[in-house]
């Protein structure tokens, strides 16, 4: 398991805020951070045969309770030694392959989230402003 410092307290506040506020939203966020997580760690992941690659899978998981969380896991047999062993020499690809995708995601994502936070409200707005007409008669 790969834990980056800041991350999860960030998730943690995202995930107090979202659940409660607007749960489709964290749960189509944390759906797109997978997506991108799980992209780059492929892009990354070294090939000689391409099993690897194909044994990624991706998980998002959701609990009322807690919000939704994420998994990304390579399940070919060899897949830790390729990732841990930082000696080896990859033609196509790298070691760490999933952390790197990781390191690399993270700084993105209180921007992407704020966009979304955004948006949402906007829509929201935009849909109340109409509710708001309609109840009263002006179009």
């Amino acid at each position: 398991m790969v834990k980056l410092l800041g991350v999860e307290t960030f998730f943690t506040n995202i995930n107090i805020l979202t659940r409660i506020k607007m749960p489709n939203l964290y749960r189509s966020f944390m759906e797109e951070i997978m997506i991108m997580v799980l992209r780059d760690s492929l892009a990354r992941t070294p090939v000689d045969t391409g099993f690897l690659r194909a044994s990624a899978r991706k998980v998002v998981k959701y609990s009322g309770e807690n919000g939704a969380f994420g998994e990304i896991s390579y399940n070919a047999p060899y897949s830790v030694p390729v990732h841990e062993v930082l000696t080896s020499v990859h033609p196509i690809g790298e070691s760490k392959f999933l952390e790197n995708a990781i390191r690399f995601i993270t700084p993105l994502l209180p921007k992407m989230l704020k966009r979304r936070i955004n948006t949402a409200f906007s829509r929201r707005a935009m849909r109340d402003s109409r509710m708001v007409r309609m109840a009263d008669g002006s179009n």
